[in-house]
């Protein structure tokens, strides 16, 4: 009898376990790009440390192709297929995904965004909450706080746009630009003029761009990049024989290369967004939408500014992948 008695408590035990192990809900996080470099390892251990907290059943569909939107698309609509509990997804463009977001609202799976939202927000989309920076926002006070550092005189500002068509990079150049028209307006006796182009989402290719525009407009004053491949254009202007902060650089996120450009004078500022909550106020986010009704709400994961002496500290949490 006794062995039966420890026998039956065994099997409660492992059926006890076996139903807790079992997970509640499931999330899928679909995005435009992969988890190789340190912004989106971030974002991703940001994701699976929530899904762990809740243990839900969670996977981040990354692409095979770098901001290929119709890759992105099949895997909202893959996710969609599966019945899952709930998806986070980047909107990169403002059109493209707008039908598969309202097929998952008819079925019941709530929609937020994180990292990058339709450029007109809820009135653009309809899904039901975005937790990341406030783009446009962070590009003007990039722009803000790089502006002490000009030089008296003229200013030449060029803006790279790494690709025209994700509305994460058009909407950061836009707000670098709508500050250079308050800077101009408010210098009039100064010749204050601004371009863009589109740089690239590679450090070489951006590097190389902007090398051979600074060759031909050697007046420019500082360049902008929406992502962190200024650290390329570092590159580039250095073997042009440009001495540090002979030319401004500033852009966005931290990663060890804009580090390095930094303690080499190269680069004077970046901006972050703090891709850790991106991933895991997401995942609370859905667990609460489900599991209390709680309604959807907007997380702004802030623009703080970062300088070259800020560096040592950020970097004594390397190894952590959450900055």
């Amino acid at each position: 009898m006794k062995k039966l008695t420890i026998l039956l408590a065994s099997v409660a035990m492992a059926f006890t376990l076996s139903t807790a192990a079992k997970a509640e809900y499931k999330f899928n996080f679909v995005m435009h790009s992969d988890t190789n470099n340190a912004f989106w390892a971030a974002v991703h251990k940001g994701f699976k440390d929530a899904c762990a907290q809740i243990n839900a059943d969670c996977q981040m569909l990354t692409l095979s192709g770098d901001g290929d939107q119709q890759e992105q698309l099949q895997n909202l609509e893959s996710s969609i297929a599966q019945g899952v509990d709930g998806i986070v997804t980047t909107i990169t463009n403002p059109t493209i995904f707008d039908a598969a977001v309202d097929e998952a609202l008819a079925a019941g799976i709530p929609v937020i965004t994180a990292n990058t939202d339709d450029p007109e927000g809820a009135a653009g989309s309809n899904r039901l909450a975005y937790v990341g920076q406030d783009l446009e926002a962070a590009g003007y006070e990039l722009a803000a706080t790089l502006s002490q550092q000009f030089p008296d005189g003229p200013v030449h500002v060029l803006i790279g746009v790494a690709d025209m068509n994700q509305s994460w990079a058009y909407t950061r150049a836009n707000g670098i630009a709508r500050f250079m028209e308050d800077y101009k307006a408010a210098n009039p006796d100064r010749k204050v003029t601004y371009e863009k182009i589109e740089s690239g989402m590679d450090l070489s290719t951006v590097g190389n761009r902007v090398a051979s525009y600074v060759q031909t407009n050697p007046n420019t004053t500082a360049y902008f990049d929406v992502g962190f491949w200024e650290a390329g254009a570092a590159q580039g202007i250095r073997n042009l024989g440009y001495a540090p902060g002979q030319m401004l650089l500033a852009g966005f996120d931290l990663v060890d290369v804009v580090f390095e450009e930094m303690e080499k004078g190269y680069v004077q500022l970046t901006v972050d967004q703090q891709p850790y909550y991106q991933g895991y106020m997401s995942v609370h986010q859905l667990y609460l939408m489900n599991k209390y009704g709680l309604s959807a709400l907007d997380i702004n994961t802030g623009k703080a500014m970062v300088t070259p002496s800020d560096v040592e500290t950020i970097r004594s949490f390397k190894g952590m992948s959450v900055r």
